[in-house]
């Protein structure tokens, strides 16, 4: 009988055992890892190619950083970046309930709070077939503020501030109440009084109603003449509670100036309108009517009505070096025409605007920088939604623009005019779209030997450009100011002239 050798399994190729016994008699179990089949006692792969080839190794882990970083760089030069177009609105400051709001009128409420009320005179109005009544009242122009406010059940009529000086020296104030020749008449006037308010260093007029009476026949009119001196403190009104339309006309006189500290027009319902009004600051609020109004300012301007339109000349007037005014229109629903320019002789002025409307054409002329003002700085944030947005770009502005829509088409235009405030300009002006590759250089020669330079860095995009514009060199970045005006679902348009 042949002897066979016994097959060894895997786990019997790959150890061996030896027991031995310790001191104490224990058995004590040795096992050593022997290699088995295929297997080597080395490192990994990559650490074998590393120690057989490091410089092989070295020289393809350099040429792959290259191909990485030419790649980054060929994508961020020829791959188009999306834009996003600002949707306009949404970053809009809020509107201000109470931007022409005194908070030193709140005080006065009732006739308790007057100091007199004189009885109502009364004549015969042949040509109306009605009666006038009338108040008249002297005020001290040297207060800290003026006045006129009504109170009560609301009222209704005008206010006027002419521009006839008074010969007294002091602000005289003529209250008319115009009513029917009717029992009813009468009775409602009974039931209304004008009288004189105030504490030390403010002083006016009240125009109060009984708050338990409607008062349906009468209409109001005030009538303020200003003494012919020049510099005037606050002047304030507050018709809240009514509608008094708002009339002023004109006190600009280059040479002879009126200037007030700071004026405050509130209205609700009713039209103001402003021949000329200079002040340091102005604040002019109505709702659901039109605003009209040339205003000048050394330190700020706002504008605010609702569901009805804004025709505006705002002057920014410098009153030391490096002086900066602040500028803001706000409607809703009606259009903004506004024309903006810097008058001073001091140099290095500011002026920050900010113009806002929604469903209303907005136009923009300007900035002029007049009266000797060098090296002026403009900024504007302006909007509109669902209609056009168009402003014309005055010669003296250097600076950044960026004009975007969402739904229309973005323009850069020529016209040979200086200046306009008519909407309708494709018929009034010869206008040649700007046209050309990802970004465009356009030089002009002017009659003084000046260059004007319009650079374009986004010129293929439909509703979006943006770009420099400047005479010969661009100027250093903190002397350029900042154009960005927006729309929607319709046209964006810069027109510029040489």
């Amino acid at each position: 009988m042949s002897s066979q050798t016994p097959l060894l399994h895997d786990d019997e190729l790959n150890s061996s055992y030896s027991e031995t016994r310790n001191e104490h008699g224990e058995e004590n179990e040795h096992r050593e890892e022997l290699p088995g089949p295929g297997k080597v006692k080395t490192g990994s792969f990559m650490e074998r190619i590393w120690k057989k080839h490091r410089r092989l190794c070295l020289l393809a882990f350099a040429a792959l950083s290259v191909i990485i970083v030419a790649t980054v760089v060929l994508v961020a030069v020829f791959v188009p970046k999306k834009t996003t177009v600002t949707n306009p609105g949404q970053d809009d400051p809020p509107v201000d309930e109470n931007l022409a709001s005194d908070s030193r009128l709140e005080k006065y409420l009732t006739l308790e709070d007057t100091l007199f009320c004189p009885d109502w005179t009364e004549a015969h109005d042949d040509s109306s077939q009605s009666i006038i009544s009338t108040a008249s009242f002297n005020l001290p122009p040297s207060t800290d503020l003026t006045f006129f406010l009504s109170r009560g059940s609301p009222t209704v009529g005008h206010f006027n501030i002419y521009e006839k000086r008074a010969s007294s020296g002091e602000i005289t104030v003529d209250v008319v109440a115009q009513y029917e020749d009717t029992d009813e008449g009468r009775n409602e006037l009974t039931h209304s009084k004008a009288c004189f308010a105030g504490q030390k260093n403010e002083q006016g007029v009240m125009l109060w109603a009984d708050s338990e009476v409607t008062l349906s026949r009468v209409k109001f009119n005030i009538s303020v003449h200003l003494p012919d001196i020049q510099r005037f403190h606050d002047i304030s009104t507050d018709f809240s509670n009514g509608i008094f339309q708002h009339f002023i006309e004109g006190f600009f006189d280059i040479w002879r100036p009126t200037f007030f500290d700071v004026v405050r027009l509130n209205a609700r319902n009713a039209i103001i309108n402003v021949n000329t009004i200079m002040a340091s600051s102005s604040f002019i609020q109505t709702t659901n009517a039109e605003v009209w109004g040339n205003f000048w300012a050394s330190d700020s301007i706002s504008v605010q009505t609702s569901n009805a339109a804004v025709f505006t000349t705002l002057w920014a007037v410098g009153e030391y070096d490096g002086a900066s005014t602040s500028v803001s229109v706000r409607t809703n629903n009606g259009p903004i025409r506004a024309g903006i320019s810097m008058a001073s002789d001091f140099n290095r002025m500011g002026l920050n605007a900010s113009l806002h409307t929604s469903n209303g054409n907005i136009t923009i002329g300007g900035p002029r920088f007049g009266m000797g003002v060098d090296k002026a700085l403009f900024f504007l944030d302006a909007s509109t939604t669902n209609a056009p947005a168009l402003m014309y770009v005055h010669p003296d502005y250097e600076g950044l623009f960026d004009i975007q829509t969402n739904g229309g088409t973005a323009s850069i235009l020529e016209t040979d005019q200086l200046f306009f405030l008519h909407p309708d300009y494709e018929e009034l002006f010869d206008i040649q779209p700007m046209t050309g590759g990802t970004a465009l250089s356009l030089e002009t020669d002017q009659l003084d030997g000046r260059k004007r330079v319009i650079d374009i860095d986004r010129v293929n995009e439909k509703d979006h450009k943006a770009g420099k514009i400047y005479w010969d060199e661009e100027p250093p970045y903190d002397e350029q100011g900042d154009i960005n005006l927006r729309t929607t679902k319709q046209d964006v348009t810069i027109l510029y002239s040489q």
